[in-house]
């Protein structure tokens, strides 16, 4: 869904009883083209914003544009696509994000009272920070957040954090220390709560992400100088992130063990295999 009018949000506002303010989006891609980023400029931010009190939003399988520079540009200056913010401006008590790649996901601070979110689940999916400016991918007050096999593209501001599985490039600050987990994960160093077989850097380095601009074939993927304890530090010993799940390390594995067992005697192979 392409939005072209001069208005850069979609507002969802709750209705019903307690118990049936329930919403789903699924199978969506929602993005924006903006004349400025036709000229060259930078264009102003989108939102989704969820207004009123929902029981349980859930988002899966869809991608909020996360915005960033296109591949072309325009009299030798780069041309931006703009980012889609997901923003609460009511409370949802549940908002799971399945299998999907978003834009920051923050809680608008303003009167006549902020956006809350009870609990934030995200679930194999991308959350991504604004091209440049902000580094904020996840901002909340007091939501209990759990990210499993995810990738984050940024800093998150969370009360109580409980990963596993996920990639944080970004620093993290957490409030509630004495609750939650940081299981099977990696990040930068800080305070983390309760870390368990985890790995902190003093920074991601950059070449460790194949390309964090959305539209690569590669986007938001690790190559092979990323050290091995991500490539295979999940719980299931493969890439810790949004790509845990295709289980690479072992399907690698499993290749170059038939491959040595059936190749040609006398001859010694030579692989180029891409994570």
């Amino acid at each position: 869904m392409i939005r072209e009018d001069a208005s850069l949000t979609w507002t969802v506002t709750s209705g019903g009883t307690p118990g049936t303010r329930n919403l789903v989006f699924e199978g969506l891609w929602l993005g924006i083209r903006h004349a400025a980023a036709e000229e060259g400029t930078e264009p102003p931010q989108a939102k989704l914003i969820l207004a009123g009190v929902w029981d349980r939003v859930v988002i899966r399988h869809c991608t909020l544009d996360p915005g960033g520079q296109r591949a072309s540009e325009l009299n030798g200056e780069p041309r931006w696509v703009p980012y889609v913010q997901l923003e609460v401006h009511g409370h949802v008590e549940e908002l799971i994000i399945e299998s999907s790649i978003t834009g920051p996901i923050v809680e608008h601070p303003n009167d006549p009272g902020p956006g809350t979110i009870g609990k934030l689940i995200i679930r194999d999916s991308i959350v991504s920070a604004i091209y440049q400016g902000s580094n904020i991918a996840i901002d909340t007050i007091i939501a209990s957040v759990h990210i499993e096999r995810s990738t984050i593209l940024g800093t998150v501001t969370v009360n109580r954090l409980y990963a596993s599985d996920s990639l944080f490039t970004g620093a993290g600050t957490v409030t509630d220390l004495q609750n939650g987990c940081f299981r099977f994960s990696a990040g930068v160093d800080g305070e983390w709560p309760h870390p368990f077989e985890s790995h902190l850097y003093p920074t991601i380095p950059p070449a460790w992400i194949a390309s964090t601009r959305f539209g690569d074939p590669d986007y938001a993927r690790l190559t092979e100088m990323t050290p091995d304890e991500i490539l295979r530090g999940g719980e299931n010993h493969c890439t810790i992130g949004a790509f845990n799940h295709l289980i690479d390390p072992i399907r690698r594995d499993d290749f170059v063990g038939k491959f040595e067992e059936f190749v040609p005697f006398g001859l010694i192979p030579q692989l180029d295999i891409e994570n």
